[in-house]
């Protein structure tokens, strides 16, 4: 009988297969950038058809590490690198694909001639993460982070959550008044995550308390609703509704039973079908309306008929996840990256994450908003997503993309490895307070990628501060058995 190979063979085997096709994709980068229309010289004469094609490729080698997170017959939906390729997937593939049989959909400006580089590049840079996170090296980095060992009781009270709610909701009541200075703004707005990570709290405790479960359950009915309605009514902020539904999934795919892909497809069509739609159109009803009127104006015009509700749907979805294009933006209109400056942007991550406006009054602007300012002539604070493969272009060039990459899949794993791998030994109390920082660190990762690299790791920066500050607030005192 024929020896099947070691899993230390297999995962060699990847990363060389990996290597090779990193080194090729490097060398076809640097053909395609040194002479921009050298895509025409390809069988594929049309634009269009090479891009569907970079797309199609794009979607095979995302869907890789879902192939490889499957354990026990179940997929690791969870596992860091599965939500990190689900962004890539639908912001750059099936966008890609989307763009090409949706051409009207292309955008403010016109960049359809460096749609294909934009592609090309983004696969590049996407091949180098995947390589960053399956280097054996992440899991010595990894071992070398000290963790805190705190323990969480399983039957904890109440009132150390509900302190935690009603400070972020005083914080959020804070901000109402514009009588509150600037320099206070800052701290206002952090101390206002409270409202949502007590409700993480709460949320986790149904899955996991020993007793009062019920309680736990009314105690999220109680709080979600006041935590929805102060998001929704000031932005309609999809990130917060969502929230909610994602620490119920991912609680119960960690503390009951993995999900099955079936039950994934099914939320996402709901969601898709559900969420998108409303949340676009309630957007874009008259800011004059109060909330109430802007909500029933929205259900009416959604029931009246004029739109494809399916189409809609799609729409509202796919143009979310405009990242190959901003991509695209960037290649077209970018002058001359200038390297130092690119890479004292990186270097001064720890103080754009806690340094306020009021102590550092030339603090750039959010590079988001810069970049509606820049490339799409926008004013005002609307902050467009630029991508993590565009940022490091605009900032660093080619270069920077394939090593910036690369380092930001060897940071993926060993977050992963600190938080959720590396600590399967621990007792089930302890884990406990790490499990909730992965859940809310996970999140911040998706929005991550769309974002300046700068503004990402700034923003989770701040919000693990935030997060490790309360979970040394649970940790049960050590007398208590």
């Amino acid at each position: 009988m024929q020896q099947q190979p070691s899993n230390l063979q297999q995962s060699n085997i990847f990363i060389g297969a990996f290597l090779v096709l990193l080194l090729l994709l490097i060398v076809a980068i640097g053909i395609l950038f040194s002479d921009p229309w050298m895509f025409m010289k390809f069988p594929l004469e049309d634009e269009s058809a090479a891009l569907l094609a970079l797309s199609i490729v794009f979607m095979l080698i995302a869907l890789i590490p879902f192939a490889l997170s499957r354990k026990n017959g179940k997929f690791d939906w969870f596992e860091v690198i599965c939500i990190i390729s689900g962004a890539y997937l639908l912001t750059f593939a099936l966008r890609g694909i989307y763009v090409v049989f949706v051409p009207a959909q292309i955008g403010l400006r016109y960049y359809a001639d460096t749609l294909v580089q934009a592609q090309f590049l983004s696969l590049g840079g996407f091949v180098c993460l995947l390589v960053g996170y399956y280097v054996p090296l992440t899991r010595y980095l990894a071992r070398r982070v000290p963790v805190p060992r705190w323990r969480w009781s399983l039957s904890p009270g109440f009132g150390k959550v509900i302190l935690l709610f009603l400070i972020g909701l005083g914080a959020r009541i804070a901000l109402t008044f514009e009588s509150i200075p600037s320099a206070f703004q800052y701290y206002l707005v952090w101390l206002n995550q409270l409202m949502g990570l007590a409700i993480g709290i709460a949320i986790l405790y149904v899955f996991v308390a020993s007793k009062y479960r019920r309680r736990w359950m009314i105690l999220v009915l109680v709080l979600l609703p006041i935590h929805s309605l102060f998001a929704f009514i000031g932005t309609g902020n999809k990130i917060t509704l969502l929230e909610p539904i994602f620490l119920m999934v991912i609680s119960y795919h960690y503390f009951k039973r993995p999900i099955s892909v079936y039950v994934v497809l099914i939320l996402g069509l709901v969601l898709s079908l559900t969420i998108f739609p409303f949340i676009a159109r309630y957007r874009i009803q008259r800011v004059q309306l109060d909330p109430l009127e802007r909500v029933t104006a929205t259900l009416i015009e959604l029931g009246s008929g004029r739109f494809e509700y399916s189409s809609l749907a799609i729409a509202s979805v796919m143009n979310r996840s405009h990242l190959v294009d901003s991509v695209a933006l960037i290649i077209r209109y970018t002058p001359e990256q200038d390297l130092v400056a690119g890479v004292q942007t990186y270097l001064l991550i720890p103080a754009y994450a806690f340094v306020p406006r009021a102590l550092w009054p030339d603090k750039p602007l959010d590079s988001a908003i810069a970049f509606g300012h820049e490339y799409l002539g926008l004013s005002g604070n609307t902050s467009i997503g630029i991508s993590n493969p565009g940022d490091l272009y605009k900032n660093l060039g080619v270069g920077g993309v394939l090593v910036g990459m690369f380092a930001l899949g060897v940071f993926y794993r060993v977050i992963y490895e600190i938080l959720i791998a590396g600590r399967r030994s621990w007792t089930f109390d302890t884990r406990l307070p790490l499990y909730y920082i992965y859940f809310f660190v996970l999140q911040q990762l998706y929005i991550a990628t769309e974002s300046p690299v700068s503004l990402g790791l700034s923003e989770l920066l701040k919000q693990l501060l935030l997060l490790l500050l309360v979970a040394f607030f649970m940790r049960a005192p050590l007398n208590r058995p």
